[in-house]
């Protein structure tokens, strides 16, 4: 009797510890495990959805791409850590800035993505300037501070595509005119 309620524990440690790495393997198939936010699978279910509201509604929705300038060099003089704790800082103040609707994600290396639902071209373009200026504020990374800036892309439904396949890139195009134009700016696709 002993030994089958030990066999059965077994049976339910076993079951709940695969549950456990099954949840966390999903848990990864959709959000960043640096910095919790959804990636880029995540948000190109999610902008699937917002755009299939929008074009229902014909409202537009603006996509954003923000990438670090001179990330590159924190993360070679400061290391790799101080370059982790810049990111989920940087993390922090975007999803700080967005409505509940809004998507905040987590591209590759230094780039973060926006999927702002019902936002026009003027609406951005103060959510921009506002994200510039917050992303510019000091940041604590060990044991010093750092000033930094951002540069922004910025495409929009419906003129700019009508899917993430579209807009996602395009979005890039104007981070790197942003940056190409001296970067802290803000661009239109």
């Amino acid at each position: 009797e002993m030994r089958l309620l030990t066999d059965i524990a077994g049976d339910i440690s076993f079951a709940l510890d695969h549950i456990e790495k099954q949840d966390r393997l999903n848990y990864l198939a959709y959000y960043d495990a640096l910095t919790g936010l959804p990636n880029r699978s995540l948000l190109r279910d999610r902008t699937a959805q917002s755009l299939a509201a929008r074009q229902r509604a014909g409202q537009p929705l603006t996509m954003m791409l923000v990438g670090i300038d001179h990330f590159k060099t924190i993360n070679d003089t400061m290391g790799q850590g101080i370059a982790d704790d810049l990111l989920v800082q940087m993390a922090e103040r975007l999803s700080g800035a967005v409505r509940d609707q809004d998507t905040v994600a987590r591209m590759d290396g230094k780039e973060f993505a926006l999927e702002l639902p019902g936002t026009p071209a003027n609406g951005a373009a103060h959510l921009a300037t506002e994200l510039l200026w917050k992303l510019a504020q000091p940041y604590q990374l060990g044991g010093q501070v750092l000033n930094l800036t951002a540069s922004i892309g910025i495409a929009s439904y419906p003129d700019d595509g009508s899917d993430f396949d579209a807009l996602f890139p395009v979005a890039g195009i104007a981070m790197h005119r942003a940056q190409a134009a001296g970067r802290d700016s803000f661009q239109f696709y």
